[in-house]
């Protein structure tokens, strides 16, 4: 990080099922990771630090258009160490005034993502060419 003006941190051991059973890795990963990320941005002087975690700390949306003033609920281990790390960024814009940012994507999709995914489930039923699947295309390019 030294020199950099920003820095774009994707600290995640993401799966919520599974969390329960290995606690401790996933508090290593997201909240220490994140931890280690901000005090060297701190130390090296870094303007923005962008925090990247989840739009699943909000669980079920309680109103139409989800805004930061949804509960947080970190109903996993892996959610509430989600939940951690937001929170340890913004004591880091209260205490050191270091601009932070957070993202809270919907979905991400990328390498090694599990197929149960929303985005791997369509492109998995696209490319199968099941016939309810095709007619619902058809009828979205009239």
């Amino acid at each position: 990080m030294k020199d950099c003006d920003s820095v774009l941190h994707l600290p995640t051991l993401i799966a919520i099922p599974g969390s329960e059973n290995s606690t401790g890795t996933y508090v290593d990963t997201n909240i220490k990771g994140t931890l280690n990320v901000l005090q060297a941005a701190s130390e090296l002087g870094v303007n923005r630090l962008t925090d990247t975690t989840t739009s699943e700390i909000y669980r079920t949306a309680l109103f139409v258009h989800i805004t930061e003033q949804q509960p947080l609920l970190g109903k996993s281990p892996y959610l509430a160490t989600q939940i951690a790390a937001d929170q340890l960024a913004y004591s880091f814009y209260v205490l050191f005034g270091m601009l932070v940012l957070n993202a809270r994507p919907i979905n991400k999709y990328g390498l090694r993502q599990s197929a149960r995914a929303v985005i791997p489930i369509i492109i998995t039923q696209i490319t199968s060419g099941r016939e309810g699947f095709k007619r619902g295309l058809a009828k979205t390019a009239e």
